[in-house]
């Protein structure tokens, strides 16, 4: 992906260095994850590391400050596999993006169904807070978007980070899959497709943060802050 290298990541910076970054854009990225089975090609944190992937490209092309992802507090069981003889365990996820002016006071809370999970970091009066889901923004131009550890995601990792990823390790196409759900075979997974998907991702991301810090006083109404393509709906304005 075509994007410039500046560091972006919070806790590599120092205060000088962070600080200018929020003068120039205070957003800040906070890539929430899970630890838990997305195959037997893909590593168990795909979903960390999928969401902090992310957040760097936005921060990249869009400015603002990505923070580390914090610990996964809610588990649940999953079911042994081939690979394991104890279940595995894991986490659901979602993806906050605070936007502000001021600090943030850390504040997390995880609500557990099914694959998704909020979070949020409260802000003081100035700022706003966001909650998302890349594929949320692709359903009409994707089938295949969102998936646990088919193609999809696949893909995404293999446009992240292509040492994490092994499609030797799947069998057949066509053969019984363990814990992979999708519309698009993993062994159909290609890392042009994951960089695609995730820029359109980003670019999605970055018009939905442009319109809240351009129009915050939409997002301070009750319950707005969720809300989602205002910046369609009213014609950007």
């Amino acid at each position: 992906m075509p994007v410039h290298d500046e560091e972006v990541r919070y806790a590599m910076l120092r205060p000088g260095q962070a600080v200018e970054r929020r003068k120039r854009c205070p957003v800040a990225y906070l890539p929430i994850g899970t630890i838990e089975w997305h195959g037997p090609q893909n590593p168990l944190g795909a979903d960390t590391l999928q969401a902090e992937g992310l957040a760097l490209l936005c921060a990249r092309r869009g400015g603002g400050l990505v923070f580390p992802p914090p610990a996964s507090r809610s588990w649940k069981p999953m079911p042994p596999t081939a690979t394991a003889s104890r279940p595995l365990w894991s986490c659901p996820r979602r993806t906050s993006i605070p936007t502000g002016s001021r600090s943030p006071r850390p504040s997390r809370r995880c609500n557990t169904s099914g694959c998704s999970c909020t979070s949020s970091r409260r802000w003081r009066a100035s700022g706003s807070r966001w909650a998302c889901v890349d594929y949320l923004f692709l359903e009409d131009r994707f089938p295949e978007a969102g998936d646990h550890a088919a193609g999809w995601e696949t893909s995404h990792l293999m446009a992240l980070l292509p040492a994490t990823v092994d499609l030797s390790a799947l069998p057949a196409k066509g053969e019984p899959l363990t814990g992979i759900m999708g519309r698009m075979p993993p062994q159909d997974a290609t890392a042009d497709f994951g960089r695609r998907t995730l820029e359109e991702s980003a670019e999605a991301i970055l018009r939905e943060v442009d319109h809240r810090m351009e129009h915050p006083q939409l997002y301070r109404q009750h319950g707005w802050s969720l809300r989602e393509g205002l910046w369609k709906e009213r014609g950007g304005a």
